[in-house]
């Protein structure tokens, strides 16, 4: 046996996301993936894999927990979701345990930085159709949609872009939404906002609109926004670019920027690519940086 993914299952929104995406064309035919609860995961003790991946969530499990699994087997890579609150800065020293780890939230501010931790999108929903063929600008029927549930600040953007977006298409759900008809919603918006769940701007939500070849629309403060969107470049010169969604300081500032992009379909198409072109480029270089980590001999 070659490659094996532990799996925690507790991790069930991004099953699609790491195994069809991240892992995609890395791993051998031989490749087994395993899906654990975490108490089964953590007592992992086969140590014949060649190539070891771990998939784990910081909500289920302590740092201690996952540096004794590491301390037993071979880790090759470690992918570390959640931690959305940035409450956990030991979990950087997993980077010692292993040759790559991969995390969804960052925190340049709270975070020691190592050379072999990087960042990655969210990701979009386990059963999203990340393949469908994104319409483009002008023929779409929707100019702005958005589904998921609705708490004060988000009735404030929704309040905000009807009365500012005044008599545009649009499509607004508070949820009940098969994931393929949010899907086939976002690919036919043009624009996707995005207010803050319980804790950061940071929301699949980005990223399943940019698959579908919508554009996000996120309102923060500069530096916030800089702060979250963080994103594993593969040169000096991208790092501390924020990715090619609309960025504002209010909602009306971010509905004046969408109506301009309105009367400019050629501006407005090439955001799209642009926003394709980005996401993808993040995916292929988790993928590179994944494929040299299962190539040498664990750092331990």
């Amino acid at each position: 046996m070659s490659h094996v993914v532990l799996y925690d299952i507790g991790c069930a929104w991004e099953i699609d996301y790491v195994t069809k995406m991240l892992l995609k064309d890395i791993l051998d035919d031989s490749y087994v993936c395993h899906f654990f609860k975490t108490p089964e995961l953590l007592k992992y003790n086969d140590t014949s894999a060649e190539r070891l991946i771990l998939v784990f969530t910081s909500n289920l499990a302590s740092f201690t927990d996952i540096k004794t699994l590491a301390e037993r087997v071979k880790l090759h890579v470690i992918i570390h979701l959640s931690d959305e609150w940035g409450t956990k800065p030991e979990f950087v020293e997993l980077s010692s345990l292993a040759n790559l780890v991969l995390r969804q939230h960052w925190f340049p501010k709270l975070y020691e930085p190592r050379s072999n931790l990087f960042p990655i999108p969210l990701g979009v929903m386990t059963n999203y159709p990340v393949l469908l063929t994104p319409k483009p600008m002008t023929q779409r029927s929707l100019v702005w949609s958005f589904i998921g549930t609705v708490n004060h600040q988000r009735q404030h953007m929704i309040n905000t872009l009807l009365s500012e977006l005044v008599n545009k298409p649009c499509f607004v759900r508070r949820g009940g939404v098969k994931i393929e008809d949010v899907a086939d919603t976002y690919n036919n918006s043009i624009f996707v906002p995005n207010e803050r769940g319980a804790v950061r701007l940071d929301c699949f939500r980005l990223y399943e609109a940019t698959v579908a070849g919508a554009i996000p629309v996120v309102v923060g403060s500069k530096e916030e926004l800089g702060d979250t969107f963080v994103y594993d470049y593969d040169t000096k010169e991208e790092i501390g670019l924020l990715p090619p969604w609309i960025f504002a300081q209010d909602w009306v500032e971010a509905s004046t920027k969408c109506l301009a992009l309105l009367e400019n379909t050629v501006a407005l198409q090439k955001m799209q690519t642009e926003n394709l072109t980005w996401f993808w480029s993040r995916i292929k270089l988790a993928q590179k940086r994944i494929a040299h980590a299962v190539s040498n001999h664990v750092n331990k």
